[in-house]
């Protein structure tokens, strides 16, 4: 299904289902301005395996991450355990496992960009749940 606007000098076709994913997605991302960095203790601590060649790039991302409320740290060669992530992690379901290994290896990290990447996720499947009641 298509919007079509109309201005003094174009048409507009937009796509209904963009459209709405892009409302969700704004809106998730003002409702958590706040809770951002506030740290939510796992119940259970996660433990992550990444190769041990790279130990020298995980410790920099447990410092880095530490700036955005993780609390993550080596437990042993190869391993590593997130004891706390931001409420917004906790809210949204996120599997932290899956973030740390998408995260190893970027060199440019920011909270928004993580963000923006869950945001999008969700608001694309809200919105398609929403079409199908």
């Amino acid at each position: 299904m298509y919007l079509v606007l109309q201005s003094s000098d174009a048409l507009y076709l937009i796509d209904h289902h963009a459209l709405a994913e892009r409302v969700l997605f704004e809106q998730m991302k003002q409702e958590v301005r706040d809770e951002w960095y506030r740290p939510e203790v796992l119940l259970h601590p996660v433990s992550v395996q990444y190769p041990v060649a790279q130990e020298a790039e995980i410790a920099e991302l447990c410092t880095r991450l530490a700036e955005y409320g993780f609390d993550v740290s080596v437990l042993s060669p190869g391993t590593l355990v997130v004891y706390s992530v931001p409420h917004i992690f906790a809210k949204y379901q996120i599997d932290v496992a899956v973030l740390f290994r998408q995260l190893w290896g970027k060199d440019d990290i920011s909270f928004d960009l993580i963000l923006d990447e869950i945001f999008a996720t969700k608001s694309c499947k809200a919105s398609i749940k929403a079409w199908q009641r």
